[in-house]
């Protein structure tokens, strides 16, 4: 889950920052100077193993990552010294952005605290980060996964300890489901057959 989060907050980062106000050919410099900061960044804090790079579809043009962006990479990456500011030219929204990453690390080392002194803390923290989500700006909606926080977290902190909830095979099923998918060329006809035939081969 920690995971899905720092991705959802990358994403929107990485759209507010593909939102410059400026027509062609300023628009575009803006975003290479953006693109030029947080590949520096990156270099600075998790090494070349995860960079960014400028991407146009239906003619818009966005920063997009690339690479794997593991737990702990993502921690690495968004330390204090995070641009925000250079990037999201809101001011507002930029510390915003910042807050919502701080709360979320807080959050992350609430969970590693002892059981019994953490749940009624959580609960609080969890509910403030998900409203703080929703106002930040970045976007309006709710994503599953927040609200698996803002409503659930501290529920299932409280009753079950909180690894019964890792969704890591969750997640390794859907990756690997997903490149088989979109690897396949008949994928448009039959595509549970064609996975299930590709897994098949694969024992």
């Amino acid at each position: 889950m920690r995971l899905r989060i720092f991705d959802i907050i990358l994403k929107d980062i990485l759209a507010e920052a593909s939102r410059t106000g400026e027509y062609e050919p300023v628009h575009t410099k803006k975003l290479e100077e953006k693109l030029e900061i947080l590949n520096k960044h990156s270099i600075a804090t998790i090494g070349k193993r995860f960079f960014f790079k400028l991407e146009t579809e239906n003619n818009i043009k966005t920063i997009v990552p690339c690479g794997r962006f593991s737990g702990h990479l993502q921690q690495s990456f968004f330390v204090n010294s995070f641009p925000y500011e250079k990037l999201i030219e809101n001011e507002t929204i930029s510390k915003n952005a910042k807050n919502l990453v701080e709360k979320f690390k807080f959050m992350i080392q609430l969970i590693r605290t002892e059981k019994s002194k953490r749940t009624s803390v959580l609960a609080d923290v969890a509910k403030s980060f998900v409203k703080d989500f929703r106002q930040s700006g970045l976007r309006t909606g709710c994503t599953p996964y927040m609200h698996l926080i803002g409503n659930h977290l501290a529920e299932q902190d409280e009753n079950e300890n909180l690894t019964a909830y890792d969704m890591q095979g969750v997640e390794k099923s859907n990756d690997l489901l997903s490149r088989l998918y979109f690897s396949s060329s008949n994928r448009a006809k039959t595509p549970l057959r064609t996975m299930m035939q590709s897994l098949y081969r694969r024992l």
